[in-house]
């Protein structure tokens, strides 16, 4: 029996509660352990943000039980040179011999039942057939002993017992606390050794969650691989893959290509989608940016999101699609599946790797198809490859009144491209060319930065041949040249290039148009509508009313002037 050195006062001072200790007895034992080498950890219920500067920290808090986390620094460091450290406090795994001799008789009796698909009914079974072989009886921590289909065991090890059978076998094992933790970000494991996160109160820590060794490692990897679909093999040793509670996992597997073995790196996503208002909120985006992103995916403009890695390129995409309008057909194209979207006619569609070119489907066939569905939007997680033709194609033909966004003298603003140019021609001037100092337009870098570079020259030629106007089959049209390259689509002949001429009634054509507004010229209702919006977002009257897809937007009055 335990002793308490501590009066029961002196830990609920540190806000623990009785039902928590008496609930989860480990952390009991846990906190009386440490005590004296760290001192006494404050329990919170979450780290908040008065954390996030402190240089030193020493606190637990519950990601679900039976698992606590320990948060706490080192002046040292200890044997590393990470000073933060990150503990999973979870019940002491039992002994291989007895979970040896639990999983030999689990065998044997969950051949007596049918295996359910629902994780609710996996667990239910599971906790029935522990129930059913486990015979508790008062003996020391780590008695066992094996009667047939049944197997006696202490009742001071039951908890643990069922802790890990259902870690093991509809959990994700060792990652099982790292993925009930919703304040961590990334998980990575370099190869043999302990495992490191990045938090999103901390920062990088260092866990004590550890691989022994390469074979260790290995076994896991191969376990968890084959868990979500996607085995690992020396023929295959590269994965991709998403994880039951969303996260995205990239695994690399074998000596051969990494020389310190095999590793894995995990990217968390928040289970409820970041808004648009969140991130306005944060300071990630100006309330002005927002409303620009709004009135381009009000008029079916094309928006790239560029960025370096883990610069928050997917949330912006999930967060801004609430800005299509909610019964628009959408169609994603991803190499694993990140895109969360609130639209209910919604198709995703994922690539897939078999190894073989006859049997594989990569983006460049998942593009080609899209086209052929009729959908308002094909958002693409990534373009990498030839499918960036297709992309960039479909974007080739703008009319003089798009807008875009420029930086002249310093000051930031809205404007169609043709006004711009318009600007260096003085009136009754015709057509040529004009050097400009004072220009600037977004670009990306070779680094994959986004960021204004100097605009030299600016030409204007106006073609005064016969223009055509070319109407789509929702509405809208696109005037171009005789000589005009267009890029179209038959399921016979693929993608071809054809010129305005050639064109009958039924081609599939590939173009980038604004759509016809009723209400007057796009880029004045543009401008007009961009005010209102950042006005409203940057004074909070943009609310949400529980579902991502109706984003309301009022002005003075009360007035609704967009449901999204």
């Amino acid at each position: 029996m335990m002793q308490l050195y501590w009066r029961p006062e002196e830990i609920y001072e540190k806000g623990y509660k009785k039902e928590d200790l008496a609930r989860n007895p480990h952390l009991l034992e846990y906190i009386l352990r440490i005590r004296d080498i760290l001192g006494a950890p404050e329990f919170v219920e979450k780290p908040g943000d008065e954390l996030r500067y402190a240089d030193n920290f020493n606190v637990i808090y519950p990601v679900g039980d039976p698992i606590f986390i320990h948060a706490y620094t080192l002046e040292d460091g200890g044997s590393s040179n990470y000073s933060r450290k990150y503990y999973v406090v979870e019940p002491e795994i039992p002994s291989k011999e007895l979970i040896e001799a639990i999983e030999e008789v689990f065998a044997i009796v969950s051949g007596e039942y049918e295996a359910p698909e629902d994780p609710s009914e996996k667990r239910e079974l599971i906790e029935k057939i522990l129930e059913r072989i486990i015979t508790p009886v008062n003996r020391e921590k780590g008695y066992f002993r094996q009667r047939g289909k049944r197997v006696e065991v202490s009742v001071r090890d039951l908890e643990a017992i069922k802790y890990y059978m259902l870690r093991e076998k509809i959990g994700t094992s060792v990652l099982e606390p790292f993925l009930r933790d919703p304040y961590i970000e990334d998980i990575s494991c370099p190869g043999a050794g302990c495992i490191y996160l990045v938090h999103k109160i901390f920062g990088p820590m260092e866990t004590n969650v550890c691989f022994r060794d390469n074979e260790d490692l290995n076994k896991f990897i191969i376990k968890i691989s084959e868990r979500i679909g996607k085995p690992v093999s020396r023929a295959r040793p590269i994965v991709d893959a998403v994880l039951p509670d969303g996260s995205r996992i990239n695994i690399v597997y074998g000596e051969d290509v990494s020389l310190k073995g095999s590793n894995f790196t995990i990217r968390k996503f928040a289970k409820e989608p970041i808004s648009v208002v969140q991130l306005v909120r944060w300071g990630t985006m100006s309330a002005e940016i927002a409303a620009y992103l709004w009135m381009a995916l009000r008029e079916q403009m094309n928006v790239w999101i560029c960025g370096e890695t883990a610069s928050g390129k997917t949330t912006t995409l999930n967060a801004i699609a609430s800005f299509i309008p909610p019964d628009y057909k959408i169609i994603s194209i991803e190499d694993t599946a990140e895109v969360n979207l609130p639209h209910e006619n919604w198709v995703r569609e994922l690539t897939r790797d078999t190894g073989s070119p006859e049997s594989s489907i990569t983006m460049f066939d998942l593009l080609r198809a899209a086209l052929r569905q009729r959908p308002n939007y094909i958002i693409v997680g990534e373009i990498r490859g030839r499918e960036g033709n297709i992309a960039f194609q479909a974007m080739q033909s703008v009319p003089w009144y798009i807008p875009i966004m420029v930086r002249r003298n310093g000051v930031v603003e809205i404007a169609a491209i043709g006004s711009i140019v318009d600007r260096y021609f003085g009136e009754g001037e015709g057509d040529g060319e004009k050097l400009v100092s004072d220009l600037e337009v977004l670009t990306i870098t070779r680094s994959m930065h986004v960021s204004f570079a100097r605009v030299s020259r600016v030409i204007r030629h106006w073609y005064r041949g016969k223009l055509y106007r070319i109407w789509l089959s929702d509405g809208s049209y696109v005037d171009v040249t005789g000589c005009h390259s267009l890029i179209a689509y038959s399921p016979v002949r693929g993608l071809y290039e054809v010129r305005p001429t050639e064109l009958y009634r039924g081609d599939w054509l590939l173009t980038a148009s604004l759509p016809i507004a009723s209400y007057g010229e796009p880029c004045e209702s543009l401008e007009a509508l961009g005010y209102l919006c950042g006005a409203a977002l940057a004074s909070g009257e943009l609310v949400e009313d529980g579902n991502r897809s109706r984003l309301k937007l009022h002005i003075s009055g009360g007035k609704e002037i967009s449901i999204l």
